[in-house]
Order: C-alpha cells, then structure tokens, then sequence
C-alpha cells in the first residue's frame, strides 16, 4: 500500500505543480488534500507527504483535512470488501 500512496502523492503533487497558474488565473487560492484513514487495531501510523515532497509545495496555499476511522476487525473487512468490489 506504501508504495500506492507515493505515487498517488508523486501524481497529485505534479498534477497541482503543472495547473497551479491555471488555478490561480480562475481564482483558486486555497487547495485542500482530504485524506481518509480507517485502520483496526491499536496504533495507527502514517506519513503524509514525506520533507522533499512538502517542499515541493510549500509555497501553495494548501491544508490537510485528515480524518482517522478506527473499525472493528469485522468492519474493516466489510470496509475492504467495499473498497474491492468499487474497483
């Protein structure tokens, strides 16, 4: 999975870095990455973005809404199912 969400964060961070003047020229001053975390378990542990990736977009005004799920062993397998079945 860690290797998924580095190219989903190499991806978004190009896609804001090449439309950034596209935003700006319509008026999109602020951006928000939304980030959704549901774990079972009794620690949970991420990096988002990790200190090279936020310097390439420290200069964006940009915020990072995270919200964390924690789920029962049986609701994080039918969350999972979910998710497999949507792909």
């Amino acid at each position: 999975m860690g290797n998924n969400l580095s190219a989903y964060e190499d991806w978004f961070i190009k896609f804001l870095l090449d439309n950034y003047s596209l935003f700006s020229e319509e008026g999109v001053v602020d951006f928000e990455f939304y980030l959704e975390v549901y774990y079972s378990g009794d620690q949970c542990n991420f990096e988002l973005f990790d200190k090279e990736k936020l310097k390439k977009i420290s200069h964006l005004n940009l915020s990072f809404p995270i919200s964390v799920y924690k789920l029962t062993q049986k609701e994080y397998l039918e969350w999972e199912r979910e998710i497999r079945h949507s792909t």
